[in-house]
């Protein structure tokens, strides 16, 4: 359950966000699945004493642009904040992978593959900790080759960077504001029944969407 993280919704093929209206309903079944994209505009990544690394992201984008896997094509904004304050809900079964495009002066582009920890954001820097899976300059890994043991090692600095998160998916909820209502939270499965709308409205809320 997430609470928190309403967004605004671009092109989508589903339901409307908040509404006073008990007869929207929903498919769980048929949820897409959304993927998170946020940039920066310089950056570090810092070894850490476990073998992980500390990846942080300066000059961060305040929005965090998703969007759908195919055969959708909804697209939406949520905050920085907004993600941070969810992640530990959303991705509680298990950690998220990304991929890290940086770029350095002088050099080719490097792209990481990335298992995403505890994620911080301060106002403008966001802070992971990363455990580096493959890289594409130093490791066959990036292809398939399991045969290298070689440890990739990203670079120590970079310029402006891209991060791309897997996946989460859309629900629907009482919210109120950017707060999931409890009770009701989740919209029960084939829609809203009138006592799960009452309950929901008796809170001041209405049907939202949420990430979860």
């Amino acid at each position: 359950m997430i609470g928190g993280l309403g967004f605004v919704i671009g092109s989508r093929t589903s339901s409307t966000s908040t509404t006073d209206s008990a007869a929207t309903t929903t498919d769980s079944s048929t949820d897409p699945s959304w993927l998170l994209t946020q940039t920066a505009k310089f950056g570090s990544m810092t070894p850490n004493a476990d073998g992980t690394y500390q990846l942080s992201m300066g000059g961060v984008d305040p929005d965090v642009i998703a969007f759908t896997d195919r055969p959708n094509r909804a697209t939406g904004i949520l905050t920085v904040p907004q993600m941070t304050k969810a992640w530990a809900s959303a991705f509680a079964d298990s950690a998220p992978n990304g991929v890290l495009v940086a770029h350095r002066l002088g050099a080719p582009a490097d792209s990481i593959v990335v298992e995403l920890f505890n994620p911080q954001f301060d106002g403008t820097t966001m802070t992971y900790t990363v455990r580096v899976l493959a890289d594409e300059n130093t490791s066959k890994n990036i292809v398939g080759d399991t045969s290298t043991t070689q440890v990739p090692t990203p670079p120590a600095t970079f310029l402006v960077a891209s991060l791309f998160i897997d996946n989460i998916n859309l629900r629907y909820a009482c919210m109120k504001g950017e707060d999931e209502v409890y009770p009701p939270g989740d919209v029960p499965a084939g829609g809203p029944t009138q006592d799960w709308y009452a309950q929901c409205k008796a809170a001041g809320g209405g049907i939202g969407e949420t990430f979860g």
